[in-house]
């Protein structure tokens, strides 16, 4: 089985996310503090780091074997707030 692996925040350098497999049941009933929230916005899709609060730019990346995944953006791209977003 593929381990987990920690993906760093471009801001703080700390954990954003990890890839890996996801255990939805543990998403849902109870691990969801460890699963970043994708905000979705015209320019572009967003991850908030719960270390700096930062978002970060992400990719949607297709992937035959596993679905719909996220990647950070090749920009690397983070932001204070997201442009005409009330926080």
């Amino acid at each position: 089985m593929e381990m987990l692996r920690d993906v760093p925040c471009p801001s703080c350098s700390k954990p954003l996310y990890q890839t890996g497999p996801v255990d939805f049941a543990a998403s849902i009933f109870g691990g969801a503090d460890e699963v970043p929230q994708i905000v979705v916005h015209k320019q572009g899709d967003f991850l908030r780091c719960r270390h700096c609060s930062m978002f970060v730019q992400m990719n949607r990346d297709p992937s035959p074997a596993t679905g719909q995944g996220l990647e950070i953006h090749p920009s690397r791209r983070f932001l204070a707030k997201i442009p005409g977003e009330e926080q």
